[in-house]
């Protein structure tokens, strides 16, 4: 369908305390393992009436000041919570005086910085890219893979979230990594709509199981977008699920280009005038589709560039490209 432009990458980060999340000098360590729904809710059950005993009200230093407090407790104090509390049938069981507004549905994200006039080298980039997921190589007659929610329920998701560097240690801007996003996302704001905490005072994650499509980096920089399906410990555990039932490495996984054959993953010039870029794919015979690989698609691709991206080729042909305002792109439903 559009897999040209869409890989579906393995790729596992290491899942160190993420100090660069949480103000302070607070550690606040992720859980090492996954769990399932059913250990989620037995591993939070004495975080949750620790929450309904001490909670006061819904705002983020009250909830920060709750998740620090668990984090640094004895094992002995929240083992005495543990086993006062009652099963759960839902690990996010949280009283009503802690609930906040959850955060929109918007799994379509990226990572590097993209202002039009501190990054304008990835801005560009950025357009490019966006323009692409709306060019298909096989017979499908929708406007953009993320129709039907792929990416969520909010508006506009069609235009990607944007996780905004932190940091460092040594003072030095970091971009975030795909390790880091849910906490980027949950744990920075103590957002109990995702987040909680478990008996041994880690932190994990109850979101839904759904694909993000996160733009990083190495993506943007060569057209591709990765896949991710994240673990309750912050972990990408898509490609592990996707074959956990085929007997099949994860050294193997790894190395088997999913997303489709090697030649339709091989990074795209994305310096290229979009129509150029195109035509080189071609070329290069790196579609998907024999059709798109055979024969010049120049009007074709012009015209649904047009429709999708106004005004980009002309500002394009201008050298103006960085000017294209991303509110141009066509919506989709």
């Amino acid at each position: 369908m559009f897999s040209k432009y869409l890989n579906n990458t393995f790729r596992r980060g290491c899942l160190d305390t993420f100090y660069a999340f949480w103000p302070g000098s607070l550690e606040v360590r992720l859980h090492d393992v996954d769990l399932s729904r059913e250990e989620l809710a037995e591993e939070a059950k004495g975080w949750l009436l620790f929450v309904r005993e001490e909670c006061q009200s819904t705002s983020i230093p009250q909830r920060r000041t709750l998740v620090g407090k668990w984090a640094t407790a004895s094992q002995e104090f929240r083992d005495s919570y543990h086993s006062r509390a009652p099963a759960c049938a839902s690990a996010l069981a949280y009283p009503a005086v802690v609930s906040s507004p959850p955060r929109p549905d918007k799994r379509f994200l990226c990572l590097p910085p993209v202002d039009r006039h501190t990054h304008p080298r990835n801005y560009v980039h950025l357009v490019k890219l966006l323009i692409l997921l709306y060019i298909h190589q096989d017979e499908w007659v929708g406007v953009h893979p993320f129709e039907g929610l792929e990416a969520g329920q909010a508006p506009r998701c069609h235009i990607p979230e944007f996780l905004a560097s932190y940091s460092s240690s040594s003072s030095s801007s970091t971009t975030i990594t795909l390790p880091e996003i849910l906490p980027a996302l949950y744990l920075a704001a103590a957002d109990f709509n995702g987040l909680l905490m478990t008996r041994q005072g880690t932190a994990v994650f109850d979101v839904p199981g759904h694909a993000w499509f996160v733009i990083d980096p190495p993506g943007l920089a060569t057209g591709r977008i990765t896949i991710v399906a994240f673990g309750s410990n912050a972990s990408n555990i898509g490609q592990v699920m996707g074959f956990m039932q085929m007997g099949r490495l994860v050294s193997d996984i790894v190395d088997s280009s999913i997303g489709g054959p090697p030649q339709y993953n091989e990074p795209l010039d994305m310096d290229l005038p979009i129509l150029e870029l195109l035509e080189s794919t071609r070329q290069s015979n790196r579609f998907l589709q024999e059709a798109y690989c055979s024969r010049g698609n120049q009007d074709v691709w012009a015209r649904i560039i047009e429709q999708s991206a106004p005004g980009y080729l002309e500002l394009e042909a201008q050298g103006r490209e960085v000017e294209f305002q991303l509110e141009h792109l066509l919506e989709i439903e």
